[in-house]
């Protein structure tokens, strides 16, 4: 008899178990259906830092520690800050099942000073001997995933100063280690046996309180099974845990009562809403494609540096040769602007300028040829010939950043707040088409960086009066990057700064813009600082 037990990190396969004995017919192939888990699943750990040590998961636990204090950062809000001898005993490691286990350590971190020869301690306990002393360090700037004589360390290096998301995942299945900075994967190795150690879990210390954090951390998370690296990418994108809520038992008849009352009522409800949207539908509103705050498989991205993404989740832009890229791009382009698409007329006199005309036709339909094989990696993406023209079919499940953002663009009577953080979501990644070079590209690059100035300063509008600072330093970040000497973002910039109690930086950072506004422009900057703050704050709101 062979028992076969179907794993991957992050999913519940379906069954969980295949048994084959001898006197079976071996069929040629097995379904295994895999179903994505929830990312509050074996959560046994939630620390957010919201000027406490509050383990959600487990409200009725205590905390003690030294040294420790919470402080607001202009990035991330609140957070723990926990310098040299610093710590907090976060209690038993079976309180969050690490032991003999599968798990998962993950949390945002920045290292006020990284020692070159030592350690800077993120989690750990003192206890030593092999598969008993955990410290999930860095060694001389190295992410590091110990278990005493039984650890791997990565070779990269982490700079001070600067927000890192680090997980630790261990899968018991197969005795792996690893460690992602960022969402990806940097390195690991099998064949390690399970953590065995019954000491006090430590955060901000380990080895002995050998080691310190010397730094910040937020949102620390702790699961006792593997997640997968989808759920892993999720979290170092700021995606939020909520912890599964236990279950309120009432009297068996009531609670079908409440169930039948909360049914009924919930089809009403839905009816009704869906009478009144129908009703009152705005004539030609264009549609706003599902948005996405991640790249997830079969997606095209164009904000930021140009990647695709196929339908089975591999990375596939390196066959997007330079002239196939350009191709693409440009029908997509033209589609959203006339969803006629682009004639061929111009794609010729474009992308083949000065070419003769017989060569011209064999180039375009090679090139063509070519995307549309590579197309054929995707569902619903497809490029049509039609009376001359070649347009981009796009269709769900497809997806493309720039086309929901340049969709929601299109939305006459403006944004609302979810439509706004949705559109942020989506350009924040970086610049449009970020290292792409033609000229035929110029428009429709001025076209997107004045959208996303303009509808960003609308969403810091909103920020302002919720006096969302870390919200604001991001849009400002963003408008730099489209334009470094944009008078409305240093504003927000230096306002957010004062809002946090750093008048000195903020003044850093006004100081900062006047010397890049003279070099630039040759002139200096018409206002100083009282100036500035005060022409924005009556203006810009």
């Amino acid at each position: 008899e062979l028992i076969l037990s179907p794993f991957a990190p992050g999913y519940q396969m379906t069954p969980e178990q295949i048994i084959v004995t001898g006197e079976m017919t071996i069929p040629e192939s097995y379904q295994i259906m895999a179903s994505p888990l929830q990312l509050s699943k074996n959560l046994t750990g939630s620390f957010n830092f919201d000027n406490v040590v509050l383990n959600s998961v487990n409200q009725s636990q205590t905390f003690d520690g030294n040294n420790f204090s919470f402080v607001e950062d202009i990035k991330r809000g609140n957070v723990l800050r926990l310098p040299e001898n610093a710590s907090i005993n976060l209690g038993k490691p079976e309180n969050y099942g690490l032991r003999n286990s599968s798990f998962t350590v993950c949390c945002f971190v920045k290292f006020a000073e990284i020692l070159e020869f030592g350690d800077n301690a993120i989690l750990g306990n003192y206890e030593s001997g092999y598969r008993k002393g955990l410290h999930l360090i860095l060694r001389s700037g190295h992410p590091y995933f110990g278990l005493w004589a039984n650890d791997f360390i990565s070779g990269e290096v982490l700079e001070p100063n600067t927000w890192y998301h680090l997980t630790w995942r261990y899968i018991i299945e197969t005795g792996e280690q690893s460690i992602f900075l960022n969402g990806k994967l940097i390195g690991g190795s099998d064949g390690h046996p399970p953590f065995s150690g019954t000491g006090d879990i430590h955060l901000g210390s380990a080895l002995s309180s050998g080691a310190s954090l010397r730094g910040y951390i937020d949102n620390l998370y702790i699961w006792n099974r593997p997640l997968g690296n989808d759920e892993i990418n999720r979290l170092s994108l700021d995606e939020t845990v909520q912890p599964e809520q236990p279950e309120t038992k009432t009297g068996g008849i009531s609670t079908l009562i409440i169930i039948v009352i909360f049914v009924l009522l919930s089809i009403v409800i839905v009816i009704g809403i869906s009478y009144y949207l129908k009703k009152n539908k705005p004539k030609n509103q264009p549609q706003v494609a599902e948005v996405q705050t991640k790249f997830l498989n079969n997606s095209i991205q164009l904000f930021g540096e140009f990647k695709a993404i196929n339908k089975d989740g591999n990375e596939i832009t390196e066959l997007f040769t330079p002239k196939v890229k350009e191709l693409f791009l440009f029908v997509l382009i033209n589609t959203l602007k006339s969803n006629i698409g682009a004639s061929v007329q111009e794609i010729n006199e474009t992308l083949w300028f000065g070419i003769p005309p017989d060569k011209v036709a064999n180039n375009r339909s090679v090139t063509l040829n070519k995307l549309r094989k590579i197309l054929i990696q995707f569902d619903g993406i497809e490029v049509v010939s039609t009376g001359g023209y070649l347009q981009a079919k796009i269709r769900n499940p497809f997806y493309c950043d720039f086309a929901s953002a340049f969709r929601l663009c299109q939305i006459p009577e403006g944004l609302t707040k979810p439509q706004l953080i949705s559109f942020f979501e989506m350009v924040k990644r970086g610049r449009f088409l970020k290292g792409t070079h033609w000229a035929w590209l110029d428009e429709i690059r001025g076209y997107t960086g004045n959208q996303v100035i303009d509808i960003l300063l609308n969403l810091a509008t909103i920020y302002q009066k919720e006096m969302n600072l870390t919200g604001i330093e991001k849009i400002a970040q963003r408008i730099l990057d489209y334009d470094d000497l944009n008078e409305e973002a240093i504003y927000l910039q230096v306002w957010a700064l004062q809002k946090a109690n750093n008048p000195n930086l903020a003044k850093f950072s006004f100081n900062s813009f006047i010397k890049k506004y003279e070099a630039n422009m040759g002139e200096p900057y018409s206002m100083n600082y009282q100036q500035f703050s005060q022409h924005f704050e009556n203006g810009f709101k």
